[in-house]
């Protein structure tokens, strides 16, 4: 969680573990105007 709390949110991982850390799953989603494609 430090990495996020000083601001270092470059990779998907951190992101990952800060969102597990909360006792949630993340999700990463692209959006291509009329349709929506789960990336991971």
């Amino acid at each position: 969680m430090s990495q996020i709390e000083g601001g270092d949110v470059s990779t998907r991982e951190v992101l990952d573990r800060y969102v597990a850390a909360l006792g949630g799953t993340l999700k990463l989603i692209a959006d291509l105007g009329d349709e929506q494609l789960k990336v991971s």
